[in-house]
């Protein structure tokens, strides 16, 4: 998501132009992104190289000069090139403050005017005639603040030539104490603020509740690591964003892109560890940077240095002052997190293991990095997290277990109507809604198109990217149709539609406080105060020069520190958001501190004289005036119940309303959302038009969804007796994609879902979710044969159609392990796995009516493998059909839902090799090479060709057949059945 060319310029060591990083000289390798001419310390004379490393990918900064000097000692002595290090900026600037310290700073020319710059103005860029600011919006907050930018990175040329920031800052001039905690005259003389916020909290664990959209069958069924993940508005920012647009996917798709359908939460401890916390590199006061993972590995090399500096920790990546992403505009700032990742600089197959790993794995402080998840450090059996992490390399974040909701509950499908019945779930509603209205979706151009099947979401092109785009604009502001689809989803470029829908996710998930007082946050992170995050860009001292409008940081929005403004001070920024929740002067930060803003007017329209109960005017909804002001008073009594009273006098004044019942649902929804925590900023106009959309409405725009398929993975106890159903259920194991093509998920018991399986042709595997307590039915889902196992699937049970004690003719079946029952000529052959990369001009898709059978294209897409030289390896990837011949230097890549893979042949040597490592050891023995079993094998041969049969028979007794790890036993004999042309040779 982030760009891949961003910056740590306090770890790379950046220097002026003209300087060089010698690697070469201090024994190191010289790194290079030759994606970003111009930055970098320029080692080796490369002009864009970022740090130094050896080859086994341990990086530091560019060795200082008495490094080079000391290394060059011993050598040739050349001239020695002078290092400036860029040191990151501690203070966001602004055009008021630039002019303030102008003002008062004495005159100074040359280096020493620069170094005497205040913390405001660290870069040069403000006064400059020749320099530009050049910032990075994927990593807001870090960076000299230069020019007014609170992520300004460095300042440069643009040639690519890039001066360091000062080094030195003027002291700021000492100021009174403030003399008292009331409000105060707008004459009266301000304090300032030189009490310090307390950083002590910075030793103590958080707790923080993180959000996922993901396949459901998929959740906890591996540890929570090298993990993106988000809070609750930044997990449903990704859905309607990256998962819906009808237009923009495949009209023949049968799941939700990346089969997603559902939302969980998990609860996390987090105490990142010293390298962090307490240091200028701290983000939001406790996490570092955010990383991207993919396969294991982090993405971005560029980061490599800082995880090599800082080890295991918990990063983040906030939007700064609501410029988040400009498809999905909020009122609300939301975060991604990313949790550590052992090893992070090579992809799972390369890692080795956590006891023997790789030698080239990144290591911090002498250690291989383990990725920051304590031992032991999840909770199977409760939502909280059964210990607290220690904050040492190793152990830096803890988690529970997850609670999951279905989105199609969340979003009204399984309300809709499928003919006579309620919808089951996605598949059911894109091909058998009732309303007729569901299919339609934009073309590219613009225009509604009737289609065969029913759509969920679909935005208009014009505002898929951008919703601050003008023709998207011009959309929106006309009579034509912006949004098609269900009603949860309309109004994605409204940011008040997407507040609403934030807390009727949080709603269905169980938030305590969601759509009752706009709280999404667990009590105990609200009540943690924020660290003073001092000599960094993301300070929480509020400012005197700026009135004390900020930045002041809360947990309101998401339980990290963010930063928001106070509205309407005498001399704050114009504009600044998010605005603070109304008791921010009064909260655990801030309480000691007696901060009173400097208010510009004692209007409640204005914000600022509701944080200090100043205001002109009365608050009580039966008195207030109907106007701007009085709308703002009864807003801040943060009560549903006064502001549907004042809305209906302020609607009984109004013509818009002469035919509109002032009653009902719609009302109160309204009249809730016309409130919030921090003031909401609309006029009175603004909110009897959006009260008015309300009552218009021909259905409740709000609904409380109570879901069914809400699990907590330990509402089954241990204790819980096992519901009947058959003998080879296993339990903790889904099987996923969920749901095979044609079939839908049905309400059922355990044994009527393994006979349904039975019954529908192709089906090789069921899932079953458990219901709650006490409740005997619960969600079947049928699997086919690209269906691979997800062990550790909590609250689940599989199995297959027929147990193996039952199935008649075994002699051509293998188990491949968790009761996969295949053809033996699969038996070479791995579930969920594919390699990377493709040999040139080797992909083709399998169409269904060449190939009817999922095992029918996996057969022909490994005998192309076979008759091309230079492949040895195939992928066939399910549901696309995607035949992928690759080469014998491709690498395997695991956890690929959907994927089969193989070699180019299942000899006879590749099966028995098969079956010699899947039988336990008390079976091994039959294949040991003995005189007997050497004469049945002579027998064989000589049988077969005698008789020209088309295949060897190595057979001990009729209809028998290898078996897979732990289903072989009881005294069984076993057969081995081999195809024609095979090799009869028996493993050593």
């Amino acid at each position: 998501m982030w760009p891949s060319n961003v910056i740590v310029l306090s770890l790379c060591g950046l220097v002026a132009a003209g300087d060089q990083c010698n690697c070469k000289s201090a024994g190191l390798k010289c790194f290079y992104d030759s994606s970003c001419p111009g930055l970098g310390c320029g080692a080796e004379g490369h002009p864009n190289c970022r740090f130094c490393g050896d080859s086994a990918g341990q990086f530091q900064a560019c060795p200082s000069k008495k490094e080079i000097e000391a290394a060059a000692q011993a050598t040739t002595p050349k001239p020695k090139p002078k290092l400036k290090h860029i040191e990151a900026a501690a203070h966001v600037t602004t055009p008021q403050t630039e002019h303030a310290e102008k003002r008062d700073k004495p005159k100074m020319s040359g280096d020493k005017a620069i170094k005497a710059k205040s913390s405001h103005d660290r870069c040069p860029c403000w006064h400059s005639t020749t320099l530009r600011c050049f910032y990075d919006v994927g990593c807001p907050g870090i960076g000299c603040g230069a020019h007014g930018h609170d992520n300004c990175r460095f300042c440069g040329d643009k040639a690519g030539q890039f001066p360091a920031c000062p080094e030195t800052e003027m002291p700021k001039p000492e100021q009174p104490k403030p003399k008292q905690s009331k409000p105060v005259k707008q004459t009266d003389a301000q304090p300032s603020l030189d009490a310090e916020l307390g950083d002590a909290v910075l030793d103590t664990p958080m707790t923080l509740d993180v959000y996922r959209c993901m396949a459901a069958a998929a959740v906890d069924t591996h540890p929570f690591e090298d993990d993106d993940i988000a809070d609750l508005t930044g997990a449903l920012k990704y859905v309607h964003t990256e998962i819906l647009t009808e237009h923009l996917q495949s009209p023949i798709r049968t799941t939700r892109k990346y089969a997603i359908d559902a939302f969980t939460v998990h609860r996390l401890r987090i105490k990142n560890p010293k390298t962090v916390l307490h240091t200028t590199k701290a983000l939001q006061g406790e996490f570092s940077q955010f990383v991207t993972y993919d396969f294991g590995q982090a993405t971005n090399p560029a980061q490599l240095p800082m995880l090599a500096e800082q080890g295991d920790f918990v990063g983040i990546a906030p939007c700064t002052d609501l410029h988040c992403d400009v498809r999905f505009p909020s009122q609300r700032p939301y975060s991604w997190l990313s949790l550590g990742n052992w090893c992070p600089n090579l992809t799972w197959e390369k890692k080795g293991t956590k006891q023997k790993p790789n030698p080239k794995c990144l290591k911090s402080q002498g250690q291989t990095i383990k990725g920051g998840l304590c031992p032991n450090g999840f909770n199977s059996k409760d939502f909280v997290p059964g210990s607290d992490p220690t904050g040492e390399q190793g152990c830096v974040y803890t988690y529970g277990t997850a609670k999951v909701v279905k989105l199609d509950d969340v979003v009204g499908i399984t309300q809709e109507k499928c003919g006579k019945q309620l919808c089951k779930d996605w598949l059911d509603f894109r091909f058998n809604c009732s309303n007729d209205d569901y299919r339609r979706q934009f073309s590219l151009d613009g225009k509604i198109v009737p289609v065969k099947y029913c759509v969920e979401f679909d935005i208009h092109p014009a505002c898929e990217a951008n919703c601050q785009a003008e023709a998207c604009k011009n959309v929106l502001s006309s009579s034509a149709e912006a949004y098609l689809g269900l009603p949860f989803w309309q109004g994605r470029c409204d940011a008040r539609a997407n507040e609403r829908r934030a807390e009727m996710v949080g709603f269905a998930m169980g938030v305590p406080g969601a759509l009752e007082s706009h709280n999404l946050v667990e009590s105990s992170a609200l009540a943690r105060s924020c660290p003073a995050s001092k000599d960094t860009s993301w300070s929480c001292k509020p400012l005197l020069e700026l009135g004390f409008a900020g930045p002041y940081c809360t947990r309101t929005f998401n339980g990290a520190c963010d930063r928001c403004w106070i509205p309407g001070t005498q001399h704050g920024p114009p504009g600044s958001k998010p605005h603070c929740p109304l008791n921010i002067l009064t909260s655990s930060t801030y309480t000691d501190l007696a901060i009173q803003p400097v208010c510009k007017t004692q209007a409640a329209s204005d914000g600022c004289c509701l944080y200090t109960d100043t205001c002109e005017g009365e608050s009580d909804p039966q008195s207030a005036k109907i106007s701007d002001d009085g709308l703002a008073l009864v807003a801040a009594r943060k009560s549903t119940e006064d502001m549907e009273e004042y809305l209906k006098r302020a609607a009984l004044q109004s013509p818009l309303f002469k035919d509109l019942p002032l009653s009902g649902e719609n009302l109160k929804w309204a009249a809730y959302f016309t409130w919030s925590s921090a003031p909401v900023g609309m006029t009175l106009d603004q909110a009897l038009a959006e009260l008015k959309l309300f009552l218009e409405s021909k259905q409740q725009m709000i609904r409380l969804i109570t879901t069914t398929t809400t699990t907590h993975a330990l509402s089954v106890s241990l204790t819980t007796p096992k519901p009947s159903g058959p003998a080879c259920a296993e339990k903790s194991v889904s099987f996923a994609p969920l749901d095979m093509p044609g079939t839908t998920m049905s309400i059922s018991s355990l044994q009527q879902c393994q006979d349904r399986c039975a019954k529908q042709k192709g089906c090789l595997h069921f899932s079953f979710l458990e219901p709650p307590a006490g409740v005997v039915k619960g969600s079947c889902h049928l699997s086919g044969f690209s269906a691979a196992p997800q062990v550790n699937s909590l609250g689940w049970i599989s199995g297959p159609p027929t147990c193996w004690n039952e199935v008649k003719d075994k002699g051509l079946l293998i188990d491949k392990g968790h009761t996969t029952y295949v053809p033996i000529s699969f038996a070479c052959m791995t579930w969920g796995s594919s390699f990377s990369p493709a040999l040139d001009g080797a992909y083709a898709t399998l169409e269904a009516k060449d190939f009817p059978s999922e095992e029918d294209a996996t057969l022909e897409c490994q005998k192309r493998c076979h008759q091309r030289k230079e492949c040895t390896h195939f992928t066939v990837q399910f549901p696309y059909r995607s035949c992928i011949l690759a080469g014998s230097s491709a690498n395997v890549l695991s956890g690929i839902v959907g994927a089969i893979s193989g070699p180019a042949r299942c000899d006879n040597r590749a099966m028995q090799s098969f079956y010699w490592e899947v039988l336990p050891e008390s079976q091994k023995a039959f294949w040991r090479p003995t005189l007997p079993q050497a004469m049945n094998i002579a027998l064989a041969v000589l049988a077969a060709v005698g008789l020209a049969a088309p295949f060897l028979l190595w057979r001990r007794r009729p209809s028998s057949s290898a078996r897979g790890v732990g289903q072989v036993g009881n005294g069984e004999d076993y057969d081995v059945l081999l195809p024609h042309g095979s090799d009869s040779d028996v493993p050593a």
